[in-house]
């Protein structure tokens, strides 16, 4: 007998599945509210004509606030020379559906599971190198300027143009691969067997084929009577009429002038323990946790090596306002190829084209205390009050160390009033030819940890027992914590103690630490309730860059002593 037709053509799960795929179709239909595509947002996805995306970490940061870099049509390609002007970057208005932006340093990014760079565990029990003793002798004339390189290069035009410098010393710090014959007129070489005759604790924990041997040059410089130290590397150039206005300052005798290049650009401000004077500067009136000073210099699409990626969609601080205060160090940015982070590096150019950007000669801005902002161990000024915070960690990655000092120290500088200014440019960085790829897995700790780092340095107070030691005693407590938190190793808390010990022992005088009690914050934090209000005193910055006086408290106007704006 033949067997009889099925009931339905079909099997019983295509059937069920064509029903549920007829049932969604009809919920969706009903329930989808008819929203056109913002296309500003689909912008973020890919470039014009379908390209690759011209923000390809976009998907990283709230649409509504992220900024595609696009050129107006007027305006000359982004990086190249003349190309300092805020219209290279397109503001993207946030849309009306969107959620409101957090607030400045409240990043609304969800936590992320943390790698374990350090294992802070153990760090009570480490143990502790004995600290070496006896008289240390400078071995050349004592000098108040001084200029802190190394390098494992024959000397560069760098080094040739820095030697030149009238008013300034140059010591240069060997390395195991530094040529054996280096050697430069007006400038002291050291090489190994050199650095370790000059009997400082610090050399016994220092390593070799590293760039913190540059610790052992700025202890060299203390001990032959350094007032003011300056570092820099051996491919940053120095502008050719920089060196010209230093020779004529000098030829001319204006002894009241700096002995620097771009003579105005840096402030004066203390030069020695307890003097209470300071620099009329600009400063930022923002609550913000990081605070990118590209934009202040016009550079507004780019931002420092060190900051924090989450900060990168954030509105730019804006509000300043002008008073007082000690900029203890001083950053000075760099045209040319400046020192921007890898993920700048392999998302904005294309592999086999030199950046090439100039800032904006803006007047130097100071960061408030509480706010942070990375500088580097390439164009940095430190005033007498603050040459306890030339030491570069060495448990961490190359590209971190000087990036990890920059915020140890800046939370200790709030300590002693003192606080950290940027400078517009007057060196052209020449950066070598090496892989991007090799430098981002080099930050990939700074990518991880930088914003959890900031939270926890602003959130730190010195103990009573450790405030005994002033600030020498504060710093190595906080270097101490900085391992407990897994944030550097604790050999680098042992380094913070042997490099204060070699300063007492080259006569170096400490400032006072005045945050006396340990609930209290050195900074008052601005407060600004509402949509567009201003911090007390903080006024626009195109008000202040395009007049002498400026508005107070939103009440009054006064007058600027004349000679008290410092970059006109």
């Amino acid at each position: 007998m033949d067997s009889q037709p099925p009931l339905y053509p079909f099997p019983c799960h295509t059937i069920l599945s064509f029903i549920f795929f007829t049932l969604s179709v009809v919920f969706l239909a009903t329930s989808s509210p008819t929203t056109p595509i913002d296309c500003t947002q689909a912008l973020l996805l890919s470039g014009p004509g379908g390209e690759a995306p011209l923000t390809p970490f976009a998907s990283a940061v709230a649409p509504s606030t992220a900024a595609v870099v696009e050129p107006s049509p007027s305006a000359p390609p982004v990086g190249s020379r003349g190309a300092a002007a805020p219209s290279t970057a397109a503001v993207v208005e946030p849309s009306p559906s969107a959620p409101p932006a957090a607030s400045p340093g409240a990043y609304a990014q969800p936590p992320s599971k943390k790698r374990t760079w350090f294992d802070g565990g153990g760090v009570g029990s480490f143990k502790q190198t004995p600290l070496l003793t006896g008289e240390l002798s400078p071995s050349a004339p004592l000098h108040p300027h001084w200029i802190v390189v190394t390098s494992i290069n024959p000397p560069t035009p760098t080094i040739h143009k820095l030697a030149a410098l009238p008013g300034w010393r140059v010591v240069v710090i060997g390395d195991t691969k530094t040529p054996k014959d280096w050697a430069w007129p007006n400038v002291t070489y050291l090489d190994i067997d050199a650095q370790t005759a000059l009997g400082f604790s610090t050399t016994q924990l220092t390593r070799t084929r590293a760039y913190t041997r540059k610790n052992l040059g700025y202890l060299y410089a203390v001990l032959h009577g350094a007032r003011v130290i300056y570092e820099t590397d051996d491919d940053n150039a120095l502008q050719e009429a920089d060196v010209v206005q230093a020779r004529r300052a000098l030829r001319e005798g204006a002894a009241a002038s700096p002995p620097l290049p771009s003579l105005r650009r840096w402030l004066a401000a203390s030069s020695g323990s307890g003097d209470a004077g300071g620099a009329r500067v600009l400063e930022y009136a923002s609550p913000a946790l990081a605070i990118n000073h590209h934009a202040h210099f016009g550079q507004p699409s780019t931002w420092p090596r060190g900051y924090p990626l989450e900060a990168i969609g954030e509105p730019h601080v804006g509000a300043v306002r002008e008073r007082t205060l000690r900029p203890l160090v001083q950053q000075g940015l760099a045209n040319g190829d400046p020192d921007m982070d890898a993920v700048f590096r392999l998302t904005r150019k294309p592999s086999a084209t030199r950046i090439d950007f100039t800032f904006t000669p803006a007047r130097p801005i100071a960061l408030p205390m509480g706010g942070f902002g990375p500088y580097n161990a390439q164009n940095t000024l430190f005033l007498y009050d603050a040459l306890w915070a030339l030491p570069l960690p060495q448990t961490v990655e190359f590209r971190v160390c000087d990036i990890w000092r920059a915020y140890f120290t800046q939370r200790l500088l709030w300590g002693v009033g003192g606080q950290l200014a940027f400078v517009a440019p007057y060196v052209y960085q020449l950066r070598n030819s090496h892989s991007y790829h090799d430098d981002y897995v080099s930050e990939a700790q700074i990518f991880d940890q930088v914003t959890e780092f900031l939270g926890f340095l602003k959130a730190w107070r010195c103990g009573a027992e450790a405030r005994k030691g002033g600030l020498p005693g504060c710093a190595h407590a906080l270097a101490v914590d900085v391992a407990r938190g897994g944030f550097w190793g604790a050999a680098d808390a042992e380094l913070v103690r042997h490099f204060y010990h070699d300063l007492r022992r080259a006569g170096y005088a400490f400032p006072q630490w005045t945050e006396a009690e340990e609930g209290d914050a050195p900074w008052k934090p601005w407060v600004c309730k509402g949509r567009g209000c201003k911090a007390e005193g903080a006024v626009a910055e195109d008000a202040i860059e395009s007049r002498a006086s400026i508005t107070l408290h939103g009440t009054c106007e006064e007058e600027l002593p004349e000679g008290a704006v410092v970059w006109p």
